[in-house]
């Protein structure tokens, strides 16, 4: 995988914990504990592989320099801000 696709997976698993999170709350934690247990599993283990893939991934193939985790510029183009080379 290249550093696009993985930065892309990152962002849909950081925005499915946080809709788990968001129903959870939303619902005002539902009688059913196996439910809401359930829910704080996936919110949490989504949000940490997104912070885990950015944090080893989200670099510059080249000059291995990190990216921004918000938006940054690396985000809208595809050379890196840094030494210029495609990503």
């Amino acid at each position: 995988m290249n550093t696009k696709k993985i930065r892309k997976l990152s962002l849909v698993l950081f925005y499915i914990g946080l809709l788990c999170f968001s129903i959870l709350f939303i619902t005002g934690f539902l009688k059913n504990g196996l439910i809401v247990v359930i829910q704080i599993i996936i919110g949490t283990l989504c949000i940490s592989t997104s912070f885990i893939l950015n944090l080893m991934f989200w670099r510059c193939p080249h000059c291995g320099k990190k990216f921004e985790l918000k938006n940054g510029a690396a985000d809208k183009t595809d050379l890196c801000p840094y030494c210029g080379k495609k990503i």
